[in-house]
């Protein structure tokens, strides 16, 4: 109170807004990138209070972003819309995890996004050739020396312990990798990222406790289980519609 708005900081500013735009108690509020100018504990801050005032006052926000942060802090529901068509509608997680297609996972920036060769299938898995290497899908058939892109998350890339014996869920699509890095995180343990014997950068995700007993440092060998249960061959994208000048 009492200062103008060019005297508001950025924070202040867009909380004056959002208050302007609720005053008259709406049942949808739209907000345009309404956070992407400020810095991150700031964003944090103020994704806080617009979930708060959606439970106090109960109306539907429409959120539109660019950032993924964003989406996964304010949101229930997520549309991934590309070039004004929807691709896909769901809660939030069930889209991260379980992408449609080869756009959707590209725009929701999944790690470990890959192509591959189908070589043959049977009635548990497809079996690919992944630039070189030999692995094995549990997806629906395709058709023989079709190309596909399949994902899998980092958490689903699992690390053999040395002089531990491999149980039966570990025991397909063993690969070899020398670690290139690894970041911390405080809220969920360490990434690797693992060039493997065919040149592909895998990331790897694990917690502290496992790090630790592993004692992995840069330019370390390693084996790794991409699991079949969590590998996940995609839908190829629909044609592109063709418009008539």
């Amino acid at each position: 109170a009492g200062r103008f708005p060019h005297q508001l900081s950025g924070g202040q500013q867009q909380r004056v807004a959002i208050a302007r735009a609720l005053a008259s108690r709406p049942r949808i509020l739209l907000l345009d990138e309404p956070f992407s100018a400020l810095d991150l504990p700031l964003r944090e801050r103020l994704q806080q209070d617009l979930r708060q005032l959606r439970r106090e006052l109960d109306f539907v926000a429409l959120y539109v972003t660019h950032n993924l942060d964003d989406a996964f802090a304010v949101g229930d529901r997520l549309a991934v819309l590309q070039n004004g068509r929807v691709l896909q509608v769901g809660p939030v997680d069930q889209v991260f995890r379980h992408p449609v297609d080869q756009h959707v996972a590209e725009i929701m920036g999944l790690k470990n996004l890959f192509r591959a060769r189908v070589m043959g299938a049977d009635f548990k898995c497809l079996h690919l050739d992944w630039a070189g290497l030999a692995i094995e899908a549990i997806a629906p058939p395709e058709a023989v020396e079709s190309t596909v892109t399949f994902y899998i998350h980092p958490e689903e890339v699992k690390v053999i312990y040395p002089d531990v014996p491999i149980t039966e869920d570990l025991s397909h699509n063993l690969v070899a990798g020398r670690v290139v890095s690894h970041q911390h995180h405080v809220d969920h343990g360490h990434d690797l990222s693992v060039r493997l014997t065919n040149d592909q950068l895998v990331e790897v995700r694990f917690p502290d406790s496992a790090y630790t007993e592993l004692s992995l440092v840069s330019g370390e060998e390693i084996q790794l289980c991409l699991r079949r249960q969590g590998l996940t061959v995609l839908s190829p994208p629909p044609p592109a519609e063709v418009k008539n000048e």
